[in-house]
């Protein structure tokens, strides 16, 4: 009798959505940011001005060291990290951004 063939694992979604950004309080040197979860995503990466500032698991960030009275460009995308195993690349969807003025 002929084995049969391995079962693959289940592929992870090749394309993920960009957060929704629900809410953004700034405060004097930092800004609170929520966003809704994306389907498939196994965190998000949060950009200041384009820059990679950090990675989250959840869907609210506290972005700490900020400058008072400054306009910022915060950015959330959504991300499956080592979609198949490690050394592989991860998956990134699209980027929302919003600008944001911290307090005087």
């Amino acid at each position: 009798a002929e084995t049969p063939p391995a079962t693959p694992p289940a592929a992870p979604p090749k394309t993920l959505a960009a957060p929704k950004i629900v809410k953004v309080t700034p405060f004097r040197e930092h800004v609170d940011i929520d966003w809704n979860p994306v389907t498939g995503a196994t965190g998000y990466k949060i950009f200041i001005n384009g820059a990679y500032k950090t990675s989250a698991t959840y869907t609210s960030e506290h972005i700490w060291h900020l400058r008072p009275n400054t306009t910022y460009r915060i950015g959330v995308q959504a991300v499956i990290v080592d979609p198949t195993g490690p050394g592989s690349a991860d998956i990134a969807g699209p980027t929302s951004t919003v600008t944001v003025k911290t307090k005087r």
